[in-house]
């Protein structure tokens, strides 16, 4: 999948600015995140997913959004942060390029899957941090959107302004994850 918010630095390097991190990406090589790849000049997103499974609202944790209903839930691979204490490390600290077989269901496919739910408000995309596919769940969550089903993030918060100003659009709830105390910490 072709990624946003990027600039070409030279025919060798892509500048990704979807996070603070800012990775300057030489060809044929993965950003921090292990999503976004250097394709001969082309910033593409190698994403897999992770899983699809219907959950209570609550544990997003969204509490007061939509109390006792279910969301579909969906995860990729990769995050833009390396926590000690992940409980997901097994997935966000997954380089697509270890994928032998990519998972991916398009973006009908999900919202279907959302619709026929019984009790399911919408999607949730969650696990690893949604940020990183932010091209891939915006398609998911515009066409959610469209058939009048909500969309629930969560995340660790770690996005520029300009991604974010777009995704807000789509996301109608967020839980953003706290890791630390501290900017020392995040830094």
């Amino acid at each position: 999948m072709q990624c946003l918010f990027h600039k070409t630095v030279d025919d060798k390097k892509i500048r990704c600015q979807l996070c603070p991190h800012n990775c300057t990406i030489h060809n044929e090589k993965f950003s921090t995140c292990g999503v976004r790849y250097n394709d001969e000049g082309k910033l593409v997103g190698h994403t897999s997913v992770y899983g699809l499974h219907k959950d209570p609202i609550e544990k997003q944790p969204l509490y007061h959004f939509y109390p006792g209903t279910k969301t579909l839930s969906v995860g990729t691979y990769g995050c833009n942060l390396q926590c000690s204490f992940c409980q997901n490390h097994s997935i966000s600290q997954f380089c697509a390029s270890k994928s032998k077989e990519p998972r991916l269901y398009s973006h009908i496919n999900i919202v279907n899957q959302a619709l026929i739910q019984n009790n399911c408000i919408g999607i949730a995309f969650t696990y690893n941090k949604p940020t990183v596919w932010v091209e891939y769940m915006l398609k998911i969550a515009i066409l959610a959107k469209q058939n009048r089903l909500a969309n629930a993030m969560v995340s660790n918060g770690y996005i520029n302004p300009k991604p974010l100003e777009v995704t807000l659009e789509y996301i109608d709830a967020f839980n953003i994850d706290l890791k630390g105390f501290s900017n020392e910490f995040y830094k």
